[in-house]
């Protein structure tokens, strides 16, 4: 069975509307195209993700891990006798949907060699990985958000615990297709609005998380992260 067949027993859930070292982009919506779709296993769990990389038009990189297998190794959760998708798979449904206008393009996966970083060298190396082929290239519009936060350090247990290091980096709210439209708004064949209450509410603002009261006995200062790479659809 395909990892991109939907088990759910339910009318099928559409992602939805909501407000919710690199340079950082202002918040904003920028044109983009799928420049990696790559899958990453987790290395604590059965968890997998779709690892996506965004290029803008302006050459900024943009990465955001779809964690759409969850521990269990499963792409559907069970509630109440229930079967429902993952969250991380009603994304990517909504991803495959406004970048190529229809399913997620399972049956073009190939292996495909990229550098990675490798946290043992410390630095890039040759990898491979098993490549979306069907979303690489594809068009599309990301709306980009610029957060602040406590930097995440990992305590002896395994956990992480935030200290008062500053960081600043993007992350992808929501993807639209080139002509402005989100997956919900493509399936109920509506015009694009929601990409503009997204901008009235959101363009040239800080999400700010940050706790300035941890800064206090830590080693303070500030760093840019940025954009993360992850494989496809793993954790």
């Amino acid at each position: 069975m395909s990892l991109f067949t939907s088990q759910s027993t339910e009318k099928e859930e559409v992602e939805q509307d909501s407000l919710g070292g690199k340079k950082i982009l202002s918040q904003d919506v920028y044109p983009a195209i799928i420049e990696m779709a790559y899958l990453r296993e987790s290395l604590s769990s059965k968890s997998v993700a779709l690892n996506v990389v965004f290029r803008t038009d302006a050459g900024d990189i943009i990465e955001k891990p779809y964690w759409f297998i969850n521990k269990e190794g499963n792409n559907f959760t069970t509630k109440d006798g229930k079967q429902r998708d993952t969250f991380g798979m009603t994304q990517l449904k909504a991803l495959s949907r406004v970048a190529i206008g229809g399913d997620i393009p399972d049956t073009t996966i190939e292996p495909k060699t990229i550098k990675k970083y490798d946290f043992d060298a410390r630095k890039e190396v040759p990898t491979e990985v098993q490549m979306m082929m069907g979303l690489v290239k594809a068009p599309v519009q990301i709306a980009v958000t610029h957060l602040k936060r406590n930097k995440g350090v990992k305590q002896a247990d395994g956990k992480y615990k935030d200290v008062g290091e500053l960081i600043e980096e993007n992350d992808i709210a929501k993807v639209f297709s080139t002509d402005g439209h989100t997956a919900s708004e493509i399936m109920e064949g509506v015009e694009a609005e929601f990409i503009t209450e997204w901008l009235d509410h959101n363009k040239g603002k800080v999400v700010d998380k940050f706790k300035p009261d941890l800064v206090k006995g830590s080693s303070g200062g500030s760093k840019q992260a940025t954009n993360k790479t992850a494989p496809l659809f793993g954790a």
